[in-house]
């Protein structure tokens, strides 16, 4: 019983690390009322290197691979400008010859800027979509946006939608 509590234990800490919410602004906590929260989720490709011209990892990061910050944002309300980079990864199937199976890394050369109005207590997504370019070969386009999460709509997006 005692092993079986520590590994609840070890558990929740871990839950509480990543799900925690990465205050971006200067001074004390405040009320969710009183800030935005922006959900940095990684499952679309899409990876927000800075807000406002700030890192968002806390580690040192160039915008070339997957080390960005991966939870949520607290924002105070106003304008705020994101700087976004594609990166998806997946696996190939294994070839019958060697049996072997690739693991396949897309990342974006350019960076896109998505500019958009926080207001408190809103909450809002970033995400992203990728397809394959008709040139060069292996190369992906891609646009990337930010969702109101209360009204489902997109509410900036970059390149702009045709």
């Amino acid at each position: 019983m005692h092993r079986k509590a520590m590994v609840y234990l070890a558990a929740g800490l871990v839950l509480l690390g990543c799900g925690s919410t990465k205050h971006f602004y200067d001074g004390p906590s405040r009320d969710a009322a009183e800030v935005a929260i922006l959900t940095l989720d990684v499952d679309s490709g899409a990876r927000v290197v800075r807000i406002d011209d700030r890192v968002v990892s806390d580690k040192d990061h160039d915008g070339t691979g997957p080390a960005c910050f991966t939870g949520k944002v607290a924002l105070l309300p106003g304008t705020h400008t994101l700087e976004v980079l594609y990166h998806d990864s997946f696996y190939d199937h294994a070839t019958p010859a060697t049996g072997r199976t690739t693991m396949t890394v897309l990342t974006s050369s350019d960076r896109k800027r998505l500019t958009f109005e926080a207001r408190a207590g809103g909450t809002y997504r970033v995400g992203a979509e990728s397809r394959q370019a008709e040139w060069p070969p292996n190369a992906i386009v891609w646009r990337t946006w930010i969702i109101e999460e209360d009204s489902g709509q997109r509410i900036a997006v970059a390149p702009p939608e045709d």
